[in-house]
């Protein structure tokens, strides 16, 4: 057998059970050799045909049926995917021949008993597979353990030799079959209880199993029943009956306090809209004091303000937490005033008023669909209908602007993208525009990035010859060692050199900084994004909603609907779902309409109808021998 090229990882697994295993191989080139039983191998062309080269892939049985499937991945070079080949399930067709599996369930060994081994003999012989963790070059495939068979029908003994020492014997297992092989003949249950779950430094902690075991071993090699442990650690214990029934007991967690500086802990933000509250927690202590002179473990905030908790532990321990800064904004004076409800003979435009600064209209009373903005909204109502006001008080931060302003002659247009600017954030903030100094007028894209290179925003945009604003009005949330980059291949975008006069760190107000290039700080670059515009994020303090309904007496020129006897399934639905009306006879006319009365479908009913509406309220209406009908449909 002769394989050339570079390749990275390499399984030998018997993907047609013929009882002698074959090879496959992945990387920068991909195969698959055949074991031909005579200690060769003949190649198999083109067994997973793709436009692509097979980079990386595990193999298992996915759908139990004793056949060897492969989950193939595919890359463009050494780590890089490729996003425009998917990865893909190979799943095999299989054949006639035989084949015996073993799924083993560890106990006194690992659970997934890796490391443990199963022989298997018969009229072919001996044949050996061990469970592996992990295998070639970073893959782990199925732990269960296969072996193909041939035309062989039968197997005069399996042996499973476990990592714990011990052994069991399986005589004549049945073929074409999963065998399910425990580590221990039976199981029993065990509680272990703990005198404390945390204690002081120089105290312990007594944990206790029951009594009338033959053996206990505790996960610290401790082996009587009950113990005294004096380190923080979670235990279990292992215990055997004398019949050899074996049961791990439920975990026990015990900490050592040392003193460390309580923590506030809170949910949603510290940016409030007056009137609500938000409440603040002290990490577990033995008493505690606020800033505010509170001594409970909670406190409700509902003003702007610092504020931080001095604790006292159980062991005497002190501490004071980090402060923290409340910030309470203008909510709505009040909540608006709507029109009166309104009937109207038939469909036609209605005028809606409400009250108030900045007033949205929505077609529910919490969440649904943004209809219109402003005092004034007058949709055309073909149904009736229930439109819903709220009002918003805005703040608005200011603009802050920052990082280098100009280019410097020290720098030059530059041809690739491997380096880019890493920033701080100190609170959640719209990063509006950065400025480019662009060598041609081409497409290029962009991308923010966290500590760990995950890609948060990304854009493509024309970018014009010359000095290019490039808006991007991005929001970002408190953090460090973000990344803003382009990921063209020959950017052509001005970056600052050695020649260059940079004094990071670069400060945008006191929103985020600037603190260098990757290439720094040994190389002094500054890559491509000038003059950096950012605000702290607005603020949207929101009203209590109020509806007005508007009564349509008749609709759409048919007589007045009244609750159908027939119903709409599934309610709610989602955009694809499949509408299906029971007790609806087919060739009825229906009509769909949104809750503005606009008509979204309209036709005979023919026994389905795929739901291609966005999310909000709909009236369903049918025409039937008793009049026009209704029901109602919510599209989530």
């Amino acid at each position: 057998m002769k394989i050339s090229g570079f390749f990275l990882q390499a399984k030998m697994d018997d993907f047609d059970n013929d009882g002698f295993v074959d090879l496959i191989y992945t990387g920068g080139d991909d195969g698959f050799f055949r074991n031909n039983g005579d200690q060769t191998f003949s190649e198999v062309p083109n067994l997973f045909p793709w436009n692509d080269t097979m980079h990386s892939f595990a193999s298992g049985d996915v759908n139990r049926d004793g056949q060897l499937d492969v989950y193939a991945s595919y890359g463009n070079n050494y780590v890089s995917p490729d996003n425009d080949n998917p990865d893909i399930l190979w799943v095999n067709d299989g054949n006639d021949n035989h084949w015996i599996a073993f799924d083993l369930d560890g106990f006194e060994s690992n659970v997934d008993a890796v490391g443990a081994k199963v022989e298997l003999s018969g009229d072919f012989g001996t044949m050996v597979r061990e469970i592996r963790g992990g295998e070639s070059y970073g893959i782990t495939c199925t732990f269960m353990c296969r072996f193909g068979l041939g035309d062989h029908d039968a197997v005069d003994q399996a042996v499973v030799k476990w990592p714990s020492g011990a052994e069991t014997v399986i005589d004549n297992p049945g073929i074409d079959q999963y065998h399910n092989v425990l580590e221990v003949p039976c199981l029993v249950e065990v509680t272990a209880v703990s005198s404390a779950e945390v204690f002081c430094p120089g105290e312990s902690v007594t944990l206790t199993a029951p009594e009338g075991f033959v053996s206990y071993a505790w996960s610290n090699g401790s082996e009587e029943a009950s113990i005294e442990v004096t380190t923080t650690g979670a235990y279990s214990v292992l215990v055997y009956d004398d019949a050899g029934c074996a049961g791990v007991s439920n975990l026990l967690t015990v900490s050592e306090i040392f003193g460390n500086a309580p923590t506030i802990d809170f949910d949603g933000s510290t940016d409030l809209c007056d009137g609500t509250v938000l409440t603040l927690t002290a990490s577990n202590a033995d008493n505690y004091t606020w800033s505010t002179g509170a001594e409970s473990q909670s406190i409700d905030v509902t003003t702007s303000g610092a504020y931080a908790v001095y604790s006292v532990d159980i062991c005497g321990n002190e501490g004071t937490s980090d402060t923290l800064f409340v910030e309470v904004y203008d909510a709505p004076l009040s909540n608006p005033e709507v029109s009166e409800d309104v009937t109207i003979t038939a469909p036609a435009t209605v005028d809606l008023t409400a009250t108030g600064e900045n007033i949205r209209w929505y077609d529910w009373s919490t969440g649904g669909n943004l209809l219109a903005e402003g005092n004034t909204y007058s949709p055309q109502v073909d149904a009736t209908s229930t439109f819903w006001a709220e009002d918003v008080r805005i703040t608005e931060g200011i603009e802050e602007i920052g990082g280098e302003l100009e280019n410097q002659n020290g720098g030059a247009y530059h041809s690739n993208s491997a380096r880019w600017l890493e920033f701080d954030v100190f609170e959640s903030i719209r990063l509006n525009s950065v400025t480019l100094f662009a060598n041609g007028t081409y497409e290029r894209e962009f991308e923010l990035i966290d500590e760990f290179g995950i890609v948060l925003e990304s854009t493509s945009v024309d970018v014009e010859a010359g000095e290019f604003v490039l808006e991007l009005d991005w929001d970002i949330e408190p953090g460090v060692n973000y990344g803003l980059r382009c990921t063209s291949d020959n950017p052509q975008l001005w970056r600052e050199g050695t020649d260059s006069d940079l004094n990071y760190p670069y400060e945008v107000g006191d929103l985020l900084t600037i603190t260098n290039s990757t290439a720094g700080p040994s190389l002094d670059y500054y890559y491509f994004f000038y003059e950096w515009k950012a605000e702290p994020k607005t603020i949207e303090c929101v009203s209590d909603r109020v509806g007005v309904t508007v009564t349509v007496e008749s609709a759409s020129g048919m007589n007045e609907d009244v609750q159908g006897l027939w119903s709409v399934m599934p309610n709610p639905a989602v955009r694809g779902s499949e509408l299906r009306l029971p007790q609806l006879a087919l060739g009825t006319f229906l009509q769909i309409a949104d809750v503005h009365g606009r008509v979204v479908h309209e036709g005979t009913w023919e026994g389905s109808l795929t739901v291609n509406w966005p999310a909000g309220w709909y009236a369903v209406r049918a025409q039937t021998s008793q009049g026009l009908q209704y029901n109602p449909l919510v599209v989530e």
